[in-house]
């Protein structure tokens, strides 16, 4: 058997990628046209039910159209009880 490594990365290196997908630190993002609340949501906290949360959060009147260029900040979210 023959085994070929293409990249390796250190251990600091993944536990610093895996803090930034973490829902329980904040994160921030800068809107592209077309992007939506729920679907960044998806992207920071691997699922859109937040999106309300987020949108009280940065104080949003109108969180169905955002804007491109403004900035959105995604606060820490405790994982909620299941029924």
């Amino acid at each position: 058997m023959d085994v070929e490594f293409t990249h390796s990365e250190s251990y600091e290196a993944l536990k610093k990628e895996q803090k930034l997908k973490s829902p329980d630190v904040t994160h921030r993002r800068t809107v592209i046209a077309g992007q939506t609340l729920p679907m960044l949501c998806k992207e920071v906290y691997g699922h859109e039910r937040y999106y309300l949360k987020v949108a009280r959060a940065n104080r949003l009147n109108d969180f169905r159209n955002l804007v491109p260029g403004m900035e959105i900040h995604f606060p820490p979210i405790k994982p909620e009880p299941k029924a």
